[in-house]
């Protein structure tokens, strides 16, 4: 999903079949009418199930939740924001002394592998976009593919 679906999320957005489905309030296509679904799994339940233990219309993630901000009644009831959320992976990683990354890196590498496991069709509806050329900008391109095309092509 987007870095923004993840922050809004809340235990009234999902329906928890075998294969949970995530509606956001919001996102970035609504304004053309499209519905969003974003489908997890069960390694993405296990992640999500100890943030969904709230009431269902208040979200998983807030900063008036974390040990700094805690006594900000200015942040009660309200998500992170993207560069809030940017921000904190950025001070993890230079504590953990690794190379900073971005939250749409997820989503970035998770459209390669799906791409590389399943096609471009379900990139296509993994990602949520409409066309699939829009997915040539979320996967990396799979060399080890093309590497074995000119193997066997010379």
């Amino acid at each position: 999903m987007r870095p923004g679906e993840i922050l809004i999320l809340r235990p009234g957005d999902m329906t928890m079949d075998e294969v949970w489905k995530y509606r956001p309030e919001s996102h970035k296509m609504e304004h053309h009418g499209k519905e969003r679904i974003i489908f997890l799994g069960e390694k993405a339940q296990a992640i999500l199930r100890p943030w969904l233990d709230r009431h269902s219309e208040s979200y998983c993630f807030q900063p008036a939740q974390s040990d700094r901000s805690k006594n900000r009644s200015a942040n009660a009831g309200k998500p992170y924001r993207r560069d809030s959320y940017t921000l904190a992976i950025r001070r993890a990683c230079k504590k953990a002394g690794i190379s900073p990354w971005s939250p749409n890196q997820l989503r970035h590498t998770h459209a390669t592998l799906v791409r590389e496991q399943f096609g471009l069709e379900a990139d296509q509806v993994v990602l949520g976009h409409s066309r699939a050329d829009v997915n040539q900008v979320y996967a990396e391109r799979n060399h080890k593919l093309a590497a074995e095309v000119q193997k066997l092509i010379g």
